[in-house]
């Protein structure tokens, strides 16, 4: 769609191979992106917990679970490859 002198645009808008002057009517506060973000806001504090829950025994547990493996198996590349998901070998 082609603007004309007076026309509103929007933040992302596309414009074509000439210059273009905006006036801004609004606060970037009062964007549609800003309400989005603190909609988004309200929620974080309750995933964060969840998340900080979960990390806190499932981190140490797959940690545990790959020292073991080494020990049982004595070979360090084993718990190499556990945790980087790489094999050895020629490729």
């Amino acid at each position: 769609m082609s603007k004309i002198l007076g026309s509103a645009v929007i933040s992302g808008s596309l414009n074509g191979e000439t210059a273009i002057v905006i006036r801004a009517d609004k606060h970037a506060i009062d964007s549609r992106y800003a309400n989005i973000m603190a909609a988004s806001e309200q929620h974080k504090p309750r995933m964060r917990r969840m998340a900080d829950q979960l990390g806190a025994w499932y981190t140490p547990l797959a940690v545990g679970i790959r020292i073991a493996d080494w020990i049982t198996s004595g070979d360090p590349m084993r718990f190499y490859q556990s945790v980087t998901r790489r094999e050895t070998g020629d490729r």
